[in-house]
């Protein structure tokens, strides 16, 4: 690509859809396999998605005049989105790995993308919260709010805490995340009602429609992860978020 001037990409981007390829150094083909034999980064995760994955690409469609079933929301944010997180989270979990996993519920009236239906938390809507590049009022665009503002704030501390102490910096922050477990009160729930703040629920309450998750027991029956508050010993830990790309999960290794 860097060989390439900006008008072939562009046209190259609008010659159709983009997604990986399977070529056994960067995408994998037998990836459960890999998970039960641990044939991944052994470091920790932070990893989740957004409440309302699809009506992005719903909106998109519209836009575009095309249909797009209203039952596709729903399966889209289940099994593209819901389920890898679950099933990554899980086998995280099952090599003894410190996990945490957060589901993002906020919706602020300056990043909404329709109010009929609601677009709710949908695909990329946490990045301007997140990053604190809200779209400035005016022309429409109503002013950020002091909830919307406290939630970005609390989720960049939770990110940072992550990323300064993996194995349990999450555990001290603002009284602390429980580090993850599929049976228990373990998913965090962030921007829950716009308000600032943990709140957990048992993953089960959003991953009963998943057809496929990692079984948590198949690699490591007897053990489960003992995060701690002493940084973590190696030269690297992990950090993955659904920031970018459809049903894709971005994994940031910070040296």
């Amino acid at each position: 690509m860097q060989t390439k001037d900006a008008t072939t990409l562009i046209a190259a981007a609008q010659a159709g859809n983009w997604a990986p390829i399977v070529d056994n150094i960067t995408i994998f083909s037998d990836y459960p396999a890999r998970t039960l034999a641990r044939n991944f980064s052994q470091i920790p995760i932070l990893i989740g998605n957004n409440d309302d994955e699809s009506t992005l690409f719903l909106v998109q469609q519209e836009l575009q005049n095309q249909s797009f079933p209203a039952s596709d929301i729903s399966t889209g944010n289940v099994q593209k989105f819901t389920c890898p997180a679950g099933a990554r989270a899980n086998a995280s979990v099952a090599a003894n790995l410190a996990t945490w996993r957060y589901r993002y519920f906020g919706e602020f009236p300056n990043t909404m993308l329709t109010s009929s239906p609601d677009s709710g938390a949908y695909h990329g809507s946490e990045v301007p919260v997140i990053f604190d590049t809200l779209p400035q009022p005016g022309n429409g665009i109503p002013a950020s709010t002091a909830e919307e503002v406290a939630i970005g704030k609390y989720i960049r501390g939770a990110w940072a805490a992550f990323a300064k102490n993996s194995t349990g910096g999450l555990l001290a922050y603002e009284g602390g995340w429980p580090a993850y477990q599929p049976g228990s009160e373990t998913l965090i729930r962030l921007g829950y009602n716009n308000l600032t703040g943990t709140n957990t629920v048992l993953p089960a309450a959003y991953d009963v429609g998943c057809t496929v998750t990692f079984p948590i027991n198949a690699a490591n029956p007897t053990t489960s992860p003992s995060p701690t508050s002493t940084p973590h010993s190696s030269a690297a830990c992990g950090l993955v978020m659904n920031l970018w790309g459809l049903g894709t999960l971005l994994m940031l290794t910070l040296l």
